[in-house]
């Protein structure tokens, strides 16, 4: 498939799916889906480089799906109705394009990942640190300096008048 057929593809794609999902009371209709499908499509080959490689493929197939989405016929409106450009809908992310009740159910989401994990941090036990520490400054290689048995300081000297080699 040459790069024009691929596009041209795409356009009619585009299109079938804005007016799939888009309000039946739309000025225009037909004609103005596809100036606006022509428009996005345009939009998305200068994103990816005047190039119709995989990126391009994967952005349009993207689109498509959303704008077709039952869920989510708000988007095929806010298209229409010009409150999202061509451009923008092309660049946009797929979080950007979800349905709001889509996106409130992912802040839900998130909300409760962030409290879990925030309990989960507040049970781990203090002080696990602190154990290692003491293990390896009272192993080998030298005196007790932390506080001995008897919980004196463990350091030596050597007494006036005794021999030391």
């Amino acid at each position: 498939m040459t790069d024009d057929s691929l596009r041209q593809k795409s356009v009619q794609a585009l299109a079938q799916a804005i007016t799939s999902n888009a309000p039946a009371s739309a000025p225009g209709g037909g004609d103005d889906h596809l100036r606006i499908a022509q428009d996005v499509e345009e939009a998305i080959f200068q994103a990816h480089g005047r190039a119709t490689g995989n990126d391009y493929r994967e952005a349009v197939r993207s689109r498509i799906l959303n704008l077709k989405d039952p869920k989510n016929p708000d988007l095929a409106t806010r298209l229409t109705s010009t409150s999202i450009t061509p451009q923008l809908f092309a660049t946009m992310s797929i979080q950007e394009m979800a349905s709001p009740a889509l996106k409130h159910e992912i802040e839900e989401i998130r909300d409760e990942n962030m409290r879990q994990a925030v309990e989960v941090e507040e049970k781990q036990p203090i002080g696990h640190e602190l154990d290692d520490g003491d293990m390896l400054a009272g192993g080998e290689g030298g005196g007790d300096v932390g506080g001995g048995r008897s919980g004196q300081v463990g350091l030596e000297f050597d007494q006036p008048g005794s021999a030391s080699a």
